[in-house]
């Protein structure tokens, strides 16, 4: 049995490939949302779509007597990798960590952001329309340094997301519910509606969709913040 944690497009194709190839799977997601897009297989025998903690995480790896796991959850969830290796070392459970790759390179025409509230406290001290495409959960820092007239959101068309962002104070006209990615096109359409001068973005990678956002972004001359990859040791 393998319990694979994914949290990625990438990752769920690996999940394909590794119930193709014969294995017994268990998949674990972050959200409902995440576990609805895993495609049925007859060797993928549970698929969880709940948030864990540490001890959720060594719970199911125990009671499942998982021979191995994996880890290809989203390069930004660095505390669920933490608890996945932890659990694994002090079970002895063989680990693989996948790790899509980043896509941005350090140059001039980004802004790299430690985290999330020194991006916020950055661009707090600027002027002109926000778009934050960097998913609901990180928005509170945004929302505590920054007027919240001035930002726009994408976000995924959850009753639970949309829920979360409107008791923060976003307004309806500036919240974009929509499932990405999104082609070049459209960011560049996004930017020009919404006459957006700042975007903050993740390094999702190539897969992501990154590039996407980034290159429309900069011929528009908008400043992009790049929220930094967290380091994993």
């Amino acid at each position: 049995m393998i319990i694979v944690f994914a949290g990625t497009s990438d990752a769920r194709e690996y999940v394909a490939q590794l119930a193709q190839r014969g294995e017994k799977l268990v998949v674990c997601t972050a959200t409902a949302y995440g576990a609805s897009l895993i495609a049925p297989h007859k060797n993928i025998v549970e698929i969880s779509g709940n948030s864990l903690d540490k001890k959720g995480i060594a719970q199911l790896v125990a009671s499942r007597k998982a021979d191995s796991v994996v880890d290809a959850t989203h390069p930004y969830a660095l505390e669920v990798s933490l608890n996945i290796r932890a659990t694994c070392d002090q079970l002895g459970v063989p680990l693989e960590r996948r790790v899509r790759e980043g896509f941005l390179e350090k140059s001039e025409d980004l802004e790299f952001a430690d985290d999330y509230t020194s991006a916020a406290k950055a661009l707090a001290n600027t002027s002109g329309k926000i778009l934050l495409t960097i998913g609901s959960r990180r928005l509170e820092p945004f929302a505590k340094n920054i007027e919240i007239s001035r930002m726009i959101i994408r976000v995924l068309p959850t009753a639970k997301v949309l829920a979360h962002c409107e008791s923060l104070g976003f307004a309806p006209a500036q919240i974009i519910a929509m499932q990405g990615p999104f082609s070049q096109e459209l960011n560049d359409s996004i930017y020009e509606d919404y006459d957006i001068v700042h975007m903050v973005t993740k390094d999702s990678g190539k897969q992501g969709g990154v590039a996407q956002k980034v290159l429309p972004a900069i011929e528009r001359g908008i400043h992009v913040v790049v929220i930094k990859r967290p380091e994993e040791d």
